[in-house]
């Protein structure tokens, strides 16, 4: 049993014993799967995807491309998520424009038969046809060791895509074989949303675990290196794995980083963790650890020494700061007989005013 909230769009969609799909609609459009006539509005329609009949198993990875598994006796179908989360038995998604295009052209393929005439045109649309999924730096790491994670927290209308190129905000997803198995199983996935449930499904898949850990090599032996946790050299790529540190290895201080890093290098994951991925990681990993700075880095795990400190910039000002680097819209000017209160030259008595006068309430003032 499954339940799925999207808050933004108020949508929630529970999976019974039977595993039928019931939808509380925001609909009020008759053509779409959740056409409720009491709906006030059309916020949340979910229109129906053509499916098309599965000849043969599909392939792997390294030959993959799903216009060439396609094809069969049967017709090209319409279907709606309302009426359950499994597909009928035998049919697959399919890129919608392609099969719209061949069917405009060809009623017989959703009339009579998906025959090899259908099939070729489709081909024909896209040779290239591939899964493509939300972007991420999770998923956007190269190679057989890609980790793959979709666009992090649910957000309405990015499920996967099947597309000839990747539509902006996606990218290519490195197990075409684990998102099939996932649309498959959870058609969710790829006519609403690539979700929280979507994203940890394809990890396990690739790595057998949701939330895998990345590893880089550890030249000293110590638990933890500043601003020197790897660079080991020769054939120590990082790694990605569910099964703790591997000799030599320690655990990257930041999994945001060090993923950040193998997403924008690939080498450093596929040949050796050297030192331009380390130093990539170090830059990545250092900035200003204060948080009241002007230039706070929330992701910084060493303070660098580069933080800087607000006060008043403005030379004018009564409480000028030569040693500040932002300003704090605090500062004091020489009394304006026009405006008295007006303590920032602002033009206004303000709560920034307020916050001037305070600090200095109940003061001694000096001739």
């Amino acid at each position: 049993m499954r339940l799925k909230i999207s808050l933004l769009m108020l949508l929630v969609i529970c999976t019974s014993i039977s595993s039928s799909a019931q939808i509380i609609s925001i609909c009020n459009d008759p053509t779409a799967c959740n056409f409720n006539p009491e709906s006030a509005s059309n916020d949340f329609c979910i229109y129906p995807s053509f499916v098309i009949p599965l000849v043969d198993g599909v392939l792997g990875d390294e030959e993959y491309s799903r216009a060439n598994v396609q094809g069969g006796s049967s017709p090209a179908l319409t279907y709606c998520l309302v009426e359950g989360e499994v597909l009928p038995e035998g049919y697959v998604f399919a890129n919608q424009e392609c099969v719209a295009t061949v069917i405009a052209n060809d009623p017989f393929c959703v009339e009579n038969s998906w025959d090899m005439f259908c099939q070729d045109a489709y081909v024909e649309c896209c040779p290239f046809n591939q899964w493509y999924i939300p972007a991420s730096p999770l998923n956007s790491i190269p190679g057989p060791m890609a980790l793959g994670s979709g666009g992090g927290a649910p957000s309405p209308f990015t499920p996967a895509v099947l597309s000839c190129a990747a539509p902006p905000g996606y990218v290519l997803a490195e197990s075409q074989m684990c998102v099939e198995a996932i649309v498959l199983s959870d058609a969710f996935c790829t006519l609403i949303q690539w979700d929280n449930t979507c994203i940890n499904d394809y990890t396990t898949c690739i790595y057998g675990c949701p939330d895998p850990i990345v590893y880089i090599p550890d030249p000293c032996g110590v638990p933890f290196v500043v601003l020197e946790q790897g660079g080991g050299g020769g054939d120590t790529p990082a790694i990605i794995s569910c099964d703790g540190a591997p000799f030599g290895y320690v655990e990257a201080l930041s999994q945001e980083c060090a993923l950040s890093v193998i997403a924008n290098d690939s080498f450093c994951v596929e040949i050796t963790w050297d030192f331009t991925c380390e130093n990539a990681y170090n830059d990545c990993i250092s900035g200003c650890t204060y948080a009241f700075s002007c230039n706070y880095e929330p992701q910084a795990i060493i303070d660098d020494g580069s933080c800087g400190y607000p006060g008043c910039t403005v030379a004018e000002a009564l409480n000028y700061d030569p040693d500040a680097t932002c300003d704090n819209s605090l500062c004091v000017f020489e009394e304006s007989t026009a405006c008295a209160a007006d303590f920032n030259n602002d033009g206004i008595v303000s709560v920034a005013d307020l916050l001037i006068f305070l600090p200095i309430f109940g003061g001694v003032c000096v001739e």
